[in-house]
């Protein structure tokens, strides 16, 4: 097992016996750890292809980072549906008080109630934020007592030096009984090491990361050995210089899906995506597919063929499935600049077998008349998507000749909401991941025909968005 293993290993199993208050020394965590096979992977359970283009340092590292996504685009969405209020409900613990505030919400009409809720929810959210924000800052708080503590009524030192004087020592228990924090002598420890690494992160520049962090992203940074050849904050750093941009711009992603822009207008104003597609936002659209022509639409109602096998059958859009076990990943599925003039798809989290990564964009059609470039059969005779007058997020992404290589796969599939509706017949193209996907690994998926992979393989095509000519912006 390596170092860098067996420290989050480590650091894990201090976790678990500290939230069980199960007493234990490092003697005893040693003995563990030489029972455990060396696969970090295998112990967290995450997809790991060794063929992707991307690879983390660690499946911790991996699964650390992959949180702070998750919690950036729950943070925004939950802030997204108030705003951002600065004041609400009155701020109390005291019991009769609080029953008395819930009291008075169960007597408002619904729409004042509903907008109560969402404005507590969302001030809820930012006070978690901020509670875990002001941590960065604890150990300047302790130095500044430290600053008070006469050094010659300090004990001398004992042990080898660990980094921490014996005023910071002292500042740190001081600190953490004020505080109301547990006293315990591996706690303090703990928190002494971690509260540092955080002031120091935050002197260091390190600013989005620290603002969505997660009890991952903590447990990695308890578990960081202090004898990697890099340091943890310099760690942190090229975290953040590398995710920064993606983080930004699911911020803006999920304050946007949440006010309605289910078409994802706003990825065409990131300026990687500005520089190299060339597209009208009309043709943009990430939310749905519609029928091209209402007559064929009518044609195929009258065929009859509204009986769907329920492999077909799937649940209506929804964007705030935002856990790391859930299967619709579309939130984190972002264009990349693959090189000078083009761009590709990626999810920036883990993907796993089956899960859905989004729609590919383009327009029902029940007719004979197919496209060679532009046409993906459906699962009824004569029925095809037709993209070449609409394109989306994942029409972007590379394609392969048929037979060839792909980690995905377009599915057709009927919204449950309209089954059995005598107005419309609703299908959404779905693009599905067909094997694990690492972070920033390329989303390929195979060309229906050779015409299309040709079609695919022009870097003039691919700067309109591999529409006909006629409607490149």
């Amino acid at each position: 097992m390596d170092e860098t293993t067996r420290g989050f290993l480590a650091q894990a199993i201090r976790d678990a016996l500290t939230s069980s208050g199960i007493d234990y020394n490092e003697g005893y965590i040693d003995s563990l750890i030489s029972k455990v096979d060396n696969d970090s992977a295998h112990l967290l359970d995450l997809p790991v292809d060794s063929s992707s283009s991307y690879q983390a340092d660690s499946a911790y590292t991996l699964k650390a980072m992959s949180s702070i996504f998750f919690e950036c685009a729950r943070v925004n969405f939950a802030i997204a549906l108030y705003g951002h209020p600065t004041s609400g409900a009155p701020t109390t613990t005291k019991p009769d008080k609080i029953r008395k505030y819930v009291d008075e919400i169960s007597e408002f009409d619904y729409e004042k109630a509903i907008d109560v809720i969402r404005r507590d929810n969302a001030l809820a959210t930012g006070k978690g934020l901020q509670n875990r924000y002001n941590e960065t800052i604890f150990w300047k708080i302790i130095l500044k007592g430290a600053a008070l503590i006469d050094h010659s009524k300090l004990p001398t030192a004992k042990g080898p030096a660990d980094g921490f004087t014996m005023a910071e020592k002292a500042a740190t228990k001081k600190f953490m009984e004020d505080a109301g924090y547990g006293l315990g002598a591996e706690n303090q420890r703990q928190c002494r090491i971690f509260w540092k690494n955080l002031f120091q992160m935050r002197e260091a520049g390190i600013d989005k990361v620290l603002y969505y962090r997660t009890k991952e992203f903590d447990s990695y940074c308890k578990g960081y050995p202090k004898t990697s050849r890099i340091s943890l904050v310099d760690a942190e750093m090229k975290w953040e210089t590398q995710h920064r941009p993606y983080i930004e711009q699911l911020e803006t992603r999920a304050l946007r899906l949440a006010k309605g822009d289910l078409m994802r207008l706003s990825d065409l104003e990131n300026p990687p995506v500005v520089e190299r597609l060339k597209v009208h936002e009309s043709t943009w659209n990430n939310a749905k597919n519609e029928w091209a022509f209402s007559s064929e639409e009518e044609s195929f109602r009258e065929k009859g063929l509204q009986t769907f096998s329920p492999e077909l059958i799937c649940a209506p859009y929804n964007y705030q499935l935002l856990s790391d076990t859930e299967e619709d990943k579309s939130t984190f599925t972002f264009l990349l600049p693959k090189d000078g003039s083009s761009l590709f798809a990626c999810s920036i989290v883990p993907v796993c077998e089956g899960d859905f990564l989004g729609i590919f964009a383009g327009k029902i059609r029940f007719s004979e008349n197919w496209s060679t470039t532009h046409g993906i059969h459906g699962p009824i005779d004569n029925l095809w998507l037709d993209y070449s007058q609409v394109t989306g997020t994942l029409n972007q992404m590379l394609v392969s000749e048929p037979g060839g290589h792909a980690n995905v796969r377009l599915q057709w599939e009927v919204i449950h909401d309209d089954i059995g509706a005598d107005s419309c017949t609703s299908w959404r193209v779905s693009v599905k991941a067909t094997k694990p996907i690492m972070p920033y690994e390329p989303l390929v998926r195979v060309a229906a025909q050779q015409e299309q992979y040709v079609l695919h393989s022009s870097s003039e095509n691919a700067k309109r968005g591999f529409l006909e000519l006629c409607e490149a912006y």
